[in-house]
């Protein structure tokens, strides 16, 4: 006996077992009752047995093929229910996608990408969670993780990841309006060596930061240094100092007129942020689909 035989015949044996007819089997398959007669005779070559006999009103199963469509109806129902969930998981119909980023990231290029996303495909499920990018990057090329908001440059070490730019960012200085009241005739190259809140030297706005004292032959002795983005702000926003951070976080407030931006004369190297995802060869179709909207609200 042939152990190469194909699924599809397993799969019209179990239909026209089901049917106990031919031409019904015919019909739920969408083919010719000639090519199901075909099929099960190619089957029975195959198998070396007869499985099915005529009776009066149709077909029935011999005793054979009674014991051979009881092993094999459950497997089949398997991989019929294998079939149907990848085309839901191709079809964006179900799924999970795992994201990484920290919260300013998130704000600038994730957040609104996922709330249109979510709008398509509501039956896709969404994982928001911060971490260390060098974390998240292991995560990812082990594909547990599905996409991770990244500043650049960045270095990817691993062979299955992808990097793709999103959007550019500029940085600034930024105070209260209050105190910028209190300020505002003051010589702002000094008060900024002093007054500074800022984040830490590690992070990419901080790298970014030191570069431009570097640039610019300053030495500083900040005020404030705190990690979170929105902390920073918060304290900005109180009058405790001068602030230091992605403009776009911060757009809205600008706009409003809470807070302002300080124009020190003096330029601030530009960078970009962008996402990390495995190679589009084996991505999943949702967070294709997501990067792709990622990018295009960014322009």
């Amino acid at each position: 006996m042939s152990t190469n035989i194909d699924i599809e015949l397993y799969k019209v044996f179990c239909m026209v077992a089901e049917c106990g007819s031919f031409s019904k089997a015919a019909e739920n398959l969408y083919v010719s009752q000639p090519a199901i007669t075909q099929s099960i005779r190619k089957l029975e070559q195959q198998l070396n047995g007869t499985l099915f006999y005529r009776i009066p009103k149709g077909i029935a199963l011999t005793e054979e093929g009674k014991k051979f469509y009881e092993y094999l109806k459950p497997n089949i129902d398997r991989i019929n229910n294998a079939e149907n969930k990848f085309s839901q998981y191709t079809k964006l119909e179900e799924g999970k996608i795992t994201i990484r980023t920290g919260s300013s990231l998130g704000k600038l290029i994730i957040y609104d990408a996922v709330k249109e996303f979510l709008e398509l495909y509501p039956n896709i499920k969404i994982d928001i969670s911060g971490g260390l990018t060098r974390e998240s990057i292991e995560k990812l090329s082990r594909a547990e993780v599905d996409l991770v908001a990244v500043n650049l440059p960045y270095e990817i070490k691993y062979s299955n990841i992808d990097i793709i730019e999103v959007k550019e960012i500029e940085e600034c200085f930024f105070i209260s309006k209050q105190y910028y009241e209190i300020i505002k005739n003051d010589n702002l190259m000094d008060l900024i060596k002093t007054e500074l809140i800022l984040p830490y030297e590690i992070s990419s706005t901080g790298k970014n930061f030191k570069k431009f004292c570097i640039d610019n032959e300053i030495e500083i002795n900040p005020k404030l240094v705190v990690s979170s983005t929105t902390a920073r702000t918060y304290f900005v926003k109180q009058g405790l100092g001068i602030g230091f951070g992605i403009k776009q976080s911060i757009q809205k407030e600008l706009e409003e007129g809470t807070l302002i931006e300080l124009d020190i004369n003096k330029k601030i190297p530009k960078r970009s942020i962008g996402v990390a995802s495995l190679n589009k060869e084996i991505a999943s179709n949702a967070v294709l689909k997501l990067i792709e909207i990622i990018k295009k609200l960014s322009k």
